[in-house]
């Protein structure tokens, strides 16, 4: 009787144990893409502040993600922080320099944010790097050039 009362107080120690490691298991397991994916879950119901830190986690785990800089410069451009979507969408761009889409978000970060010169920039860079099925974008691109421009 006395060694089964030991077992089983050895089975609880080893239970407690395993449940305790498991659930520290599971939360180390998130990977660069599933905090990404999750930022994308939480901007999508306007959760801004969540979603920056999850995709900040992401970049933690994955500093050349280039994803996480482009989404986490679009959750500060919707909360107004324009400086900080434009260093987002900047390193988007060291990691991935044909990104139209960084590009034209940049472009519309910069102009909010009233630097007028790195704006057209932006825009040249869109068009330079837009895929034909933006070439609404791109005329909009144009227009916007002309008129930050005084034409």
């Amino acid at each position: 009787m006395k060694y089964i009362l030991i077992f089983f107080k050895y089975f609880q120690i080893l239970l407690i144990i395993f449940i305790v490691s498991s659930t520290i298991y599971s939360q180390d397991t998130m990977s660069a893409v599933d905090y990404n994916n999750r930022g994308i879950a939480y901007s999508d119901k306007g959760l801004y502040d969540q979603a920056i830190a999850d995709y900040t986690k992401a970049l933690e785990l994955n500093p050349k993600d280039a994803d996480a800089y482009y989404n986490r410069g679009l959750a500060f451009r919707k909360q107004g922080l324009y400086d900080q979507a434009i260093a987002d969408y900047t390193k988007t761009l060291e990691l991935n320099p044909k990104d139209a889409e960084a590009y034209y978000n940049k472009a519309l970060a910069c102009e909010d944010g009233g630097r007028i010169k790195e704006a057209i920039e932006a825009y040249q860079g869109f068009i330079q790097y837009a895929p034909s099925q933006y070439a609404s974008y791109v005329e909009y691109a144009k227009q916007r050039i002309q008129a930050l421009k005084g034409e």
